[in-house]
């Protein structure tokens, strides 16, 4: 090889390896790369010494054959790949479809996602939704659809604040805020225990319930937008599944904004990175891998049938609750009570059961049940609550023994069997009466539900 070509030869193993080696250092700091980019940095880096050390082999007629059209290949390729990554990013083309698969589930099913006050969340809307909603999401996950192949087509109807309200109120007597239990995105609007209740007590109740919120939020929901001139009565669905854990995660969100000012952001942001979606391509798990099964953890057993259910819960009692749980959820009590105070308000909660807790002693656990749920006995934290509430001033109201009962009467279970934790429709009503049959002694507190004229109840007060 000439001197010239052996110029040629260093040059081109030089930029090739130089070209890797930035590559390298480029991919481990770039944040839409992440987690790919702290793995592919060490073999970039040991790539592009292999393509310096050849760079010195200039008179190994071997590495002459080979090596240059590689360096070609490896300048040729980065370089493409920069290109379509710019381009990408300039025309914002979404490889993860962000809108597309948000939508994909029923609106019961995702995340809330529009921000309102410091921290806190509610849906987007108006939003009208058809289909089998807890079939579609057991799909989604990845489960078998079996066990809901049966089950009906709902139309459900979100209002402009992304509520489960189908009529346009303009005023209300009783507002209820909650998670998914309240919210019930799978049943038909006239089965969702708030409309059963304001049928029975004859009020107009607005629905405020958010599935994945906790209760630092929905009293939030309840200040932000639920007292009407006409409101008298406020309450909140307790869920001890999940709300214990809620609160604690929204104490420490609310803790950041008050240190840094930031919040937690969850608007759909569209992937527009080209190399990130090579990665998750070639590097990323498979989606088509199945996630979970339809496997029973128990069987409901209704005098000769064995209805299969699955479970998730045992929550804590009061000697289980650390003592900053036990302190958050005083001082939360203590501001849903001041809150009444300040509005004029009768203030309520509601304590939502889990159906381990309406369903003990009438299971018969499988081998795949783990043993902190099949050990489980019922906790005291219904009365730890109660006592809470009593000591603020909010009126309490146990819901697990009217779910005992109608499940006993009627050997029909009160919630959703597999693969779904919250109530059925039958489940829906037994709250409902429960709910009704305390504020009823109230009723006569309420203003009649007259016909309202037409105003802006979007306004927060």
């Amino acid at each position: 090889m000439s001197a010239p070509d052996t110029r040629v030869y260093r040059v081109l193993h030089l930029m090739a390896g130089l070209l890797v080696i930035a590559t390298a250092v480029i991919a481990g700091v770039l944040p839409h790369l992440q987690p790919y980019g702290e793995a592919l940095k060490p073999a970039l880096v040991a790539l592009g010494i292999i393509v310096f050390l050849l760079g010195a082999l200039a008179e190994t007629q071997w590495a002459r054959r080979f090596s240059p059209p590689l360096c070609l290949v490896l300048i040729g390729s980065i370089c493409t790949a920069a290109c379509l990554e710019i381009a990408a990013r300039a025309l914002e083309i979404d490889f993860k479809h962000a809108e597309a698969n948000f939508r994909r589930l029923p609106p019961y099913y995702r995340l809330p996602i529009v921000a309102t006050g410091p921290v806190f969340f509610r849906r987007p809307g108006p939003e009208t939704w058809t289909g089998q909603a807890i079939r579609t999401f057991v799909r989604e996950m990845g489960c078998p659809d079996d066990p809901y192949k049966d089950e009906p087509v709902v139309t459900v109807h979100y209002d402009e604040l992304g509520f489960r309200n189908e009529e346009k109120l303009q005023d209300w007597e009783i507002a209820v805020a909650g998670d998914s239990f309240t919210e019930l995105g799978y049943l038909p609007y006239d089965q969702l225990f708030t409309s059963i209740m304001g049928r029975i007590l004859n009020a107009r109740v607005f629905n405020l319930g958010v599935s994945a919120t906790g209760p630092l939020n929905q009293l939030h929901l309840l200040e932000q937008y639920g007292i009407a001139p006409s409101t008298r009565h406020t309450i909140i669905v307790f869920c001890e599944a999940n709300d214990l854990e809620d609160l604690q995660a929204e104490e420490s969100n609310v803790a950041v904004y008050k240190a840094i000012g930031r919040r937690v952001d969850r608007s759909l942001k569209p992937q527009t990175s080209f190399l990130r979606a090579i990665c998750d391509k070639l590097l990323g798990e498979s989606e088509n891998a199945p996630r979970c099964d339809a496997t029973p953890d128990a069987f409901f057993v209704s005098g000769t049938n064995r209805i299969p259910v699955s479970l998730f819960s045992a929550p804590p009692g009061r000697k289980n609750l650390p003592d900053h749980v036990a302190a958050s959820l005083a001082q939360f009590m203590s501001n849903y009570a001041e809150f009444g105070r300040k509005h004029g308000l009768t203030t309520w909660l509601a304590y939502m059961p889990v159906r381990e807790r309406v369903l003990y002693g009438q299971l018969e656990f499988t081998e795949r049940v783990i043993p902190v749920i099949r050990d489980w006995t019922p906790s005291d934290l219904p009365d730890f609550i109660a006592e809470l509430c009593a000591a603020n001033g909010v009126r309490f109201i146990d819901l697990t023994p009217a779910l005992i009962r109608e499940t006993t009467e009627s050997r029909e279970l009160t919630y959703n069997g597999l693969c779904e934790t919250h109530l059925n429709a039958r489940g829906s009503a037994a709250v409902a009466k429960e709910m009704a049959k305390h504020l009823s002694t109230f009723t006569s507190a309420l203003p009649p539900t007259a016909k309202q004229e037409p105003q802006d109840r979007y306004s927060p007060r």
